[in-house]
C-alpha cells in the first residue's frame, strides 16, 4: 500500500511538471518520437531508484523473516530443555526405585539361603514336624 502511494505520487508530480513545461512551450520543437525518447530516458533513473527501495524492503523482510526464525528457534529449544530436564528427572526417579528393588532382593536372596541352609542342617524327622506346623497337619 505504501509503495503504491510513494509510486502514484511520483507519477503525478512528474506529470504536473511535464504538464507545465508543455504549457510553457519547452515541447513545441518537441515531436513525439523525442518526447517517448525523453520519457523513456527518465525511466532508467526512477526504476533504479525504486529497484533500491525494493531491494531495501526484501532486506528487511529477510531480516525480520530471520529474526521470527531464531525467535521459534530459541522456544523450540527451551521446550526440548525442558522435556529432556524432566525425563532426566524421571530416569533418575526409577534409577533409585531400581536400586531400592535390587536390595529387597538381595535380602530375600539372603533369607532363602538361611532358610535353605537351615533344611539342609534339619533331619528327616524334624522336616517332616516342621512341615506339619507349616500346613496344620
Amino acid at each position: 500500500m505504501k509503495r503504491w502511494l510513494i509510486i502514484g505520487s511520483v507519477v503525478f508530480i512528474a506529470l504536473l511538471i511535464i504538464g507545465w513545461l508543455y504549457t510553457e512551450g519547452y515541447f513545441d520543437n518537441l515531436s513525439w518520437q523525442g518526447l517517448t525518447m525523453l520519457l523513456a530516458a527518465l525511466a532508467a533513473p526512477f526504476q533504479f531508484i525504486f529497484g533500491k527501495a525494493k531491494e531495501i524492503s526484501k532486506t528487511e523482510q529477510i531480516l525480520n523473516e530471520n529474526l521470527q526464525m531464531r525467535k521459534q528457534e530459541k522456544t523450540h529449544r527451551t521446550d526440548y530443555d525442558e522435556k529432556i530436564k524432566e525425563r532426566e528427572q524421571k530416569i533418575k526417579e526409577l534409577d533409585k526405585e531400581i536400586e531400592l528393588l535390587q536390595s529387597k532382593i538381595q535380602l530375600i536372596d539372603e533369607k532363602r539361603e538361611k532358610v535353605q541352609e537351615k533344611v539342609e542342617k534339619m533331619t528327616p524327622e524334624e522336616k517332616i514336624n516342621e512341615a506339619q506346623s507349616l500346613w496344620g497337619d
